[in-house]
């Protein structure tokens, strides 16, 4: 009996410790730490990886809303570009058939020059353009390529036209097709003589009369951190050969091939 009531003593001090150390756990403390589940701190990693991340979300909508903006403007900007394109490609057709019927209407009004003068120098015209159409260099270039093989075409109906004993007209087609030879040595040489080739490097063909408005400075090359090649003076006339952006390539009076900006010509 007495073992039962020592065990039993013993049974109940062992559940008045445990209550009381439960109690002294849940105890309040002064230290805010306290009463917090383990790794958890008064700043949440998750909380500030959720700001964060959506900042960058943020962010980058910002940069694809600019960067839509951006391509709407540049897919105006072309559409603008090919209706300008359509509409010059519309009006060099147009050209191309008034030309047509002018070259009709000459070759009518010189088939009256039947002379043997005439033929003479007719056949010694077209053997001289066959010559320089040979001399031109970068024959390759596209818009070089397309003047020669248009010179050609002009010097195969001089050839029918003088056979057909229009010497006056076989003369004027030599001297059209001489007049496009012309016209692409001067891109061949832009595009050889260019300080920085580009396909923003417009030729001028055919080349075209420009006064300079005031007193400026000539560059060897376009930009106003370039070299001086010279000056013009106020009225002086120049003739442009090539573009680039708002820069003229321009050879003066006395043979000067330079660069001057478009805001001083005109």
């Amino acid at each position: 009996m007495a073992t039962k009531m020592t065990a039993l003593a013993l049974a109940m001090g062992g559940l008045l410790a445990a209550g009381c150390g439960g109690k002294k756990a849940e105890a309040p403390t002064d230290d805010p730490s306290q009463g917090k589940p383990a790794g958890v701190t008064s700043e949440q990693p998750g909380e500030v990886q959720s700001t964060e991340g959506l900042a960058r979300t943020e962010r980058l909508e910002a940069e694809l809303t600019q960067a839509n903006q951006e391509n709407q403007k540049l897919h105006q900007r072309l559409e603008a570009a090919q209706a300008a394109r359509a509409s010059l490609e519309e009006r060099y057709a147009a050209l191309e058939i008034e030309l047509a019927s002018s070259v009709e209407e000459v070759l009518r009004s010189k088939a009256s020059l039947r002379s043997v003068q005439n033929r003479a120098l007719a056949i010694s015209r077209i053997a001289e353009v066959r010559v320089e159409i040979q001399s031109v260099p970068q024959a390759k270039d596209a818009e070089v390529a397309a003047r020669l093989d248009r010179a050609n075409e002009f010097l195969s109906r001089a050839d029918t036209a003088l056979a057909e004993g229009n010497f006056g007209g076989a003369s004027y087609l030599a001297e059209r097709a001489g007049d496009l030879v012309r016209q692409a040595r001067t891109v061949a040489e832009v595009r050889t003589a260019s300080p920085n080739p580009s396909e923003e490097l417009i030729p001028v063909v055919p080349p075209r009369s420009l006064e300079a408005r005031v007193t400026a400075n000539l560059r060897q090359a376009p930009g106003t951190d370039k070299p001086l090649a010279g000056q013009v003076t106020q009225g002086e006339l120049l003739l442009a050969v090539a573009r680039w952006g708002e820069w003229f390539q321009v050879e003066t009076g006395s043979g000067v091939r330079a660069w001057i900006h478009g805001s001083v010509v005109r």
